[in-house]
């Protein structure tokens, strides 16, 4: 029994290290952070815009209505005074 508990105790101080050994291995890797950043900023711009499109939609659908219900009505007017 006690030659099993050294065992595991030798695997997770083993364990332990690699992952310390990894963690400052990716820390000080900072090669490609620039572009991840990037990459998460284009990601969120195209969500938000993604998000605002349908309400964006509508209201320009709105805007143009009242545009042309205006030009029409402008060229209803210009037409009968003629």
């Amino acid at each position: 029994m006690q030659n099993h508990y050294w065992k595991v105790m030798f695997l997770i101080r083993v364990t332990c290290r690699r992952m310390y050994c990894w963690l400052r291995t990716l820390r000080s890797a900072s090669a490609g952070q620039d572009l991840v950043e990037y990459a998460l900023v284009a990601g969120l711009i195209v969500t938000v815009g993604a998000t605002l499109m349908p309400a964006a939609a509508a209201q320009i659908t709105i805007v143009m209505s009242k545009a042309q219900s205006v030009i029409v009505s402008s060229g209803n007017e210009s037409s009968g005074n003629h």
